[in-house]
């Protein structure tokens, strides 16, 4: 409802209104104190009515009742909405019937009131001018610009109609539009336009034409690979939404032929809300594909908008896979190529270029790295001095996997010790495997308080142990205990060592031994103490001496359960030589991922539990000299025994003779591993580690995956002639990039409408370079309109547009807008020093080349205006009449008033002396009356009548 606080009536003194009835009482009670006789004489009466009449014009007088007079002229356009995004509401008459509404209600006295109807940008009407209709049912109906074929009614341009209506008005009057609008718009700066009209001073009103759209589906997103392999399997993954339950049809064509033709043929049942449907197939060939997807209802299903059932979009494949290999020996280089572990059934085109980490053509910079699909590194030291580009070489290949989903495989002993450096930190936590850390620890121990624990001062030994390791623990590490026997016991939540040494150390001496042997209960509990803990470095330590009442199955449920949640679980036999206690404790610790020690006798107790968590073994590579000469069998993780590296590949009896030293990342597959087991010669402890041989994951949008031991070498010389290097070529295989990508500018997008927002960057970290954005117009599928703007634009290149540094990503806009249009993007990334300012005016210098270039597809399938699902229309009318000038906002109902800009230019007319004198004259009326006598005729006599 339209409101306003200037009233057109307004009364100065109301109350003076009960004056008349006073008087009329007066009169009348004076009336009835007439003789009989007299009260009915025509004088009498109509002296009556005539005070009665002068009491109430002398009251109206008294109350000075004021009529709004405008000394101006005023213009109101209502300006409609004629889009197919409103097409429901007016095929209903909703939007005719509030154009009626506010002609009825406008259109009087001074007040002109015109028609204007709108559509796409550049698409407006006028339908009738100010004052040429004189009544509302004269006035033509919207639908004859919907009918229009040469009137874009594909979408929504407020901010254009705007503009338009605004350029309609007579200088000398005032003026008042109103909108009435769905609110859905294309150009997304509607609230931008009404700043114009503040600055005309024209007030603007706004009317929400809302109709529900309880029939609608639209395909709202997709999902895909846009450059890819050929002979890699690619899934396309398409996103629809539907307000009801239905059964639809999905077509994907590639340059209009049907592709997705096998199984039930792209027939879909979906559900009220979000919908995946998905295509998985293989390219055989490099090329490209130009898609479009369309969606369309089956057995009856309805659909409001039809104009979000169709996407398009392109995706590129190639054969040829660009290897980058780096070691430290060029042997191992020749090595690496004569296993031609790229030569599969499957095989691309691949170019393997070879270079040691010190040679000084070593591409180290983001835009020569992001030009190979996969790094090798073999035996490599990114820390050496001697590599004087290795932080860098190190960053940008950081960048290259976590951005641009390269592969990065390692081979040997590739890392570094040298953790003081934030570059090979950073490095270390791309690895699947963990060579070395300074991150904070979690420490839980699980320390079995049984009675049995009384023996042999076992119970004070572990209690000394594990202060022992406190105290080895650092002030940034955390600490906690929890007991087990028939129940647990929390001696100590997991804490933060620093300022609480003293108090932890108190807790535990106060352990006590009593009970049975239940551990799983306090498995439990430490899991949960540690689940919280927000760190790759979760340890739980399990100390018994005794045969666990709990059965296998329950315990291993339970320590697989902690492993999936990263925690680490290693156990400590205290001198229990029962050998099916000793199998089950060995592998509790390999399903945790953890280590197993046996200590002999409680003496050894509190050096072991330090060995678990300090040093464990301070090897960096690990020989069958080490270990009685005997070679290490591989063993396979039995969670990952069907992994895709393992293809064809049989390792039973396989053996390696040396490793490096890692830990496994419990969030990495690691799919092979060696059980090192190892006696300390002085204390007999015997420790069983089981150390990643192969190990892989995700990283950002990469994969990364670690052979930690040498394949040139005598290590493992006979299984690379074995199983090796089938295992090895399932392996890069596997690792592959999804993506193949050969720029380091990167591009987001999002279509605003009439405008889209391009998001770039160069991703090296550069804060003083600047992008050109060149965009060439690709041409329409959708737009018919044989006067459209943008008919004639098919490849033709728009002016470019600078993209500067907000924040970390380089932004601007591009002008888009035409439905179902392509616009063709290239990107060059420019320096500082090869690009200047001066204010708002960028250029590049002459000759300058850019840095990197890429070129993109930007679409614009539909308009943000025909997504039924984003439940933001209302905001965009709301915002509007929030920013303008004394205006009003409803909801389907529309009410006019006179505005302020309408009373500034008005004034009120004051019935006072009207109705004073109306009361002389009546009185003079009925003097008139009283002086008057009223004699009735006598009937005259026959004219023959003798007197």
């Amino acid at each position: 409802m339209l409101m306003n606080s200037s009233s057109p009536v307004k009364i100065d003194n109301p109350w003076l209104l009960f004056v008349a009835l006073g008087l009329v009482i007066a009169v009348v009670v004076g009336f009835f104190m007439l003789p009989k006789y007299k009260r009915f004489r025509p004088k009498n009466i109509i002296s009556l009515v005539l005070h009665i009449v002068i009491s109430c014009t002398l009251a109206l007088s008294f109350a000075n009742i004021q009529f709004l007079r405008v000394s101006q002229d005023v213009e109101v356009y209502v300006v409609a909405d004629v889009s197919d995004s409103n097409k429901v509401a007016i095929e209903k008459g909703q939007v005719d019937n509030l154009v009626k509404d506010v002609f009825t209600q406008a259109n009087k006295g001074s007040t002109k009131v015109g028609l204007v109807c709108f559509g796409a940008d550049g698409h407006q009407k006028t339908l009738v001018k100010p004052g040429d209709v004189k009544s509302a049912d004269k006035l033509p109906s919207v639908k004859t610009a919907l009918e229009d074929k040469n009137f874009n009614h594909s979408t929504s341009n407020i901010a254009s109609a705007i503009n338009y209506t605004a350029d309609l008005y007579k200088e000398e009057v005032l003026k008042r539009m109103v909108i009435i609008s769905d609110g859905h718009e294309t150009d997304g700066d509607a609230v931008k336009a009404v700043q114009t009209l503040n600055e005309r001073s024209i007030q603007l009103d706004a009317i929400s034409v809302d109709v529900p759209q309880s029939d609608e589906y639209a395909i709202t997103g997709v999902d895909f690979v846009d450059h890819g392999f050929v002979n890699r399997e690619t899934t396309l993954t398409f996103t629809i939404r539907s307000r009801k339950g239905c059964q639809l049809k999905v077509k994907i064509m590639n340059e209009g032929e049907v592709i997705n033709t096998s199984g039930s043929a792209g027939e879909i049942k979906v559900i009220p809300g979000i919908n995946m449907y998905k295509y998985t197939f293989t390219p055989k060939e490099a090329k490209t594909y130009n898609y479009t997807v369309e969606v369309t209802g089956l057995n009856g299903a309805k659909d409001t908008f039809t104009q979000n059932n169709t996407i398009s979009f392109t995706q590129d494949f190639t054969d040829i896979l660009n290897v980058l290999y780096v070691s430290n020996d060029e042997s191992k280089a020749e090595s690496f190529k004569n296993l031609k572990l790229y030569e599969t059934e499957n095989s691309n085109q691949t170019k393997i270029e070879c270079f040691d980490v010190l040679d000084e053509k070593l591409p180290y910079q983001l835009e020569n790295l992001v030009k190979y699909d996969e790094i090798v590194l073999h035996d490599v030291d990114l820390a050496d001095n001697k590599f004087e580009n290795g932080e860098t070489f190190t960053r940008n290949i950081e960048t290259a996997v976590r951005v641009h989903g390269k592969s990065l495989i390692t081979l040997g002993a590739t890392y570094s010790g040298d953790n003081t450096r934030s570059y090979i930190n950073l490095y270390n936590s791309m690895l699947p495997v963990q060579f070395n850390s300074t991150d904070p620890k979690a420490v839980m121990f699980l320390m079995d308080n049984s009675g049995s624990m009384d023996t042999d001062n076992r119970m004070t030994l572990a209690k000394k142990g594990a202060i022992n390791c406190l105290d080895e623990l650092s002030d940034k590490d955390y600490f906690g205990l929890v007991t087990f026997e028939s129940s647990y016991k929390v001696v100590q939540k997991l804490t933060n060592i620093k300022s609480r040494r003293d108090q932890i150390r108190r807790n535990i001496n106060k352990i006590q031994a009593e009970g049975g042997t239940e551990m799983q209960k306090g498995l439990i509990e430490c899991g949960r103490q540690l689940a919280n803990f927000q760190s790759d470095y979760k340890y739980l330590i399990a100390l018994t001496d005794g045969d666990p009442f709990d059965s296998e199955s329950d315990l291993k449920k339970t320590v697989l359960n902690l492993a999936d949640k990263g925690i680490t679980c290693s156990f400590i036999n205290i001198s229990n030589n029962n050998s099916t206690s000793i199998a089950l404790l060995k592998h509790l610790a390999n399903w945790g991922g953890g280590m197993y020690k046996f200590v002999k006798s409680a003496s050894q107790l509190g050096q072991a539990m330090k060995d678990m968590v300090v040093g464990e073994i301070n090897l960096k590579k690990i020989e069958s000299s080490n270990n009685n000469d005997n070679p290490f069998p591989i063993s396979v993780n039995e969670r990952l025994q069907y992994d895709p590296c393992l293809k064809n590949v049989n390792l039973n009896g396989d053996t390696i003779e040396g490793i490096n030293y890692s830990r496994r990342k419990l969030a990495a597959k690691t799919v092979l591993f060696v059980n090192y087991n190892h006696l300390d010669k002085e204390t007999e402890i015997s420790t069983t580690i089981p150390i990643p041989l192969y190990a892989y994951w995700k990283y950002g949008k990469g994969n990364v995956a670690s052979f930690t031991t040498d394949i040139s070498g005598s290590w493992s010389s006979s299984f690379m002639a074995s199983n090796g290097k089938q295992l090895l070529k399932n392996a890069v295989y596997n690792t592959l990039p999804e993506r193949n990508a050969n720029h380091m500018l990167t591009l987001q997008y999002k279509n605003n409408g009439a405008d889209t927002t391009l998001k770039a960057s160069p991703n090296n970290g550069d804060l003083t370079g600047v992008i050109k954005a060149t965009v060439t117009y690709k041409g329409s599928k959708v737009i018919s309109a044989e006067n459209d703007p943008h008919k004639d634009d098919i490849d033709v290149e728009k002016e470019p547009v600078y993209l500067l540094l907000d924040g970390k990503d380089y932004t601007g806009l591009i002008q888009t807008g035409v439905e179902g249009g392509v616009y063709n993007v290239k990107l060059e990334y420019f320096v500082e020093g090869q690009w200047s300012r001066d204010g708002e005016e960028i250029s590049i210098k002459d000759g300058a080349q850019p840095k990197d270039s890429v070129e993109v597809p930007v679409y614009f399938d539909y308009s943000a205006e025909y997504n039924a699902f984003l439940n933001a229309s209302d905001s965009v009318l709301f915002d509007m009449s929030r920013v303008a000038n004394n205006s009003h906002y409803s909801q389907n109902v529309a009410e006019y008033t006179v505005s302020k800009d309408e009373t500034s230019q008005s004034t009120y007319w004051s019935t006072s002396v009207l109705f004073l004198l109306i009361s002389v004259g009546l009185f003079l009326a009925d003097v008139f009356v009283r002086k008057s006598e009223f004699v009735k005729k006598k009937k005259v006599e026959d004219a023959g009548r003798i007197q």
